[in-house]
This record gives C-alpha cells, sequence and structure tokens, in this order.
C-alpha cells in the first residue's frame, strides 16, 4: 500500500505549494511593481517555484532518489527527505 494516499499527504502538498506562492509572490511584486529586479529577488523567485514543483511533484521526485539511491549512496540522502 502506498502511505501518500492519506490525506495528510495531501494537506502537505497543497501547505507547500501555498507557503511557495506566497514566496514567489513576496520576490516577485517588487520587480513589477517597483522595477526592483536583482540577484535576490531572481534567487527568491527560482527557489519558490523549485519548492513549489517539489511540493507537488514529491511522490515522483522521492520514488526516482530511492530508486536511484539503492544504485548509489549518494542519493540515498534524497530518498530520505
Amino acid at each position: 500500500m502506498d502511505k501518500t494516499n492519506f490525506m495528510g499527504y495531501y494537506m502537505v502538498s497543497a501547505g507547500g505549494f501555498l507557503i511557495g506562492t506566497i514566496l514567489f509572490a513576496w520576490f516577485f511584486l517588487p520587480a513589477v511593481l517597483k522595477g526592483m529586479l536583482n540577484a535576490g529577488s531572481i534567487t527568491g523567485m527560482l527557489l519558490s517555484a523549485a519548492f513549489m514543483f517539489y511540493s507537488i511533484r514529491y511522490r515522483q521526485i522521492h520514488s526516482f532518489f530511492c530508486a536511484y539511491g539503492e544504485k548509489s549512496q549518494c542519493a540515498l540522502f534524497f530518498c530520505c527527505l
């Protein structure tokens, strides 16, 4: 049985997506409203977009790294996430 079918998984996934959306807006709005675009804003937007993608595709990413971790000890760390 896949343990990620529980309602808690979906709540955490939706919460992660919501946090990522808020962080993306936090870094994106100054660029739109004030024209302030710098390396910190771009990095913040990229990291928050990556966080949103990870929260949506957690199952696929986790299973990929667990399968890869059986072959390599380096990816075993990502399996524990």
